[in-house]
């Protein structure tokens, strides 16, 4: 039993070890801003697979996922970042209660591209089709979102402590934890998904 356990544990390190750094190098190979969406697609794609595929298998296939989503997703985030460029400069500019009002919009902007890259990973579809369900995946689980949105800071403080543990796991233990507590959320909302495995 507890050799069974051992086997199973290191092959887990091994895989999010995997995704993490195949989720850097795709980021990377979209020059970051514009590899990040569809890097982070592709490894919550591979996470929802660990359990029945191998590191040879969910390799290649997040590859496939990676330029199959690249246009796509990024055509949905470049409005988002142009967002979070005007919201970044007005801070910058603007002091008082309006500051709360434009990070208030910061975070909401932030929830719709974690929305959208979401249910991109768990579903085909156009842009238009894209926005529509990260409407959908916002109103389903509005909170889960947000909790899964305030770790991220946390990895990133991790990270600039112990750079090691965010080079082989900061993405894909976050992507674990959103295919872990956010699809839940919102799968009730799109029950005819097939096209990646539905929502699981």
């Amino acid at each position: 039993m507890m050799q069974g356990f051992v086997v199973l544990f290191t092959t887990r390190i091994w895989q999010m070890t995997a995704i993490n750094l195949v989720t850097i190098g795709l980021a990377l190979a979209g020059l970051g801003l514009f590899g990040f969406a569809p890097a982070l697609a592709a490894c919550l794609w591979a996470t929802r697979r660990i359990e029945d595929e191998t590191v040879a298998q969910i390799v290649p296939g997040m590859w496939r996922e990676y330029r199959r989503e690249f246009l796509t997703l990024n055509a949905f985030a470049l409005p988002h970042y142009i967002a979070f460029a005007v919201i970044g400069a007005l801070l910058a500019m603007i002091t008082g209660i309006a500051t709360s009002l434009l990070l208030t919009a910061l975070v909401f902007v932030a929830l719709s591209l974690l929305a959208g890259i979401v249910v991109k990973s768990c579903l085909s579809g156009g842009i238009a089709d894209t926005f529509v369900n990260a409407k959908w995946a916002m109103a389903l689980a509005p909170y889960r979102l947000l909790l899964s949105l305030a770790v991220l800071p946390v990895l990133i403080l991790v990270t600039a402590w112990q750079p090691l543990v965010g080079l082989y796991f900061g993405l894909s233990a976050w992507a674990v934890l959103i295919s872990g507590f956010v699809i839940p959320g919102i799968e009730a909302g799109f029950p005819n998904a097939s096209e990646k495995e539905a929502l699981s």
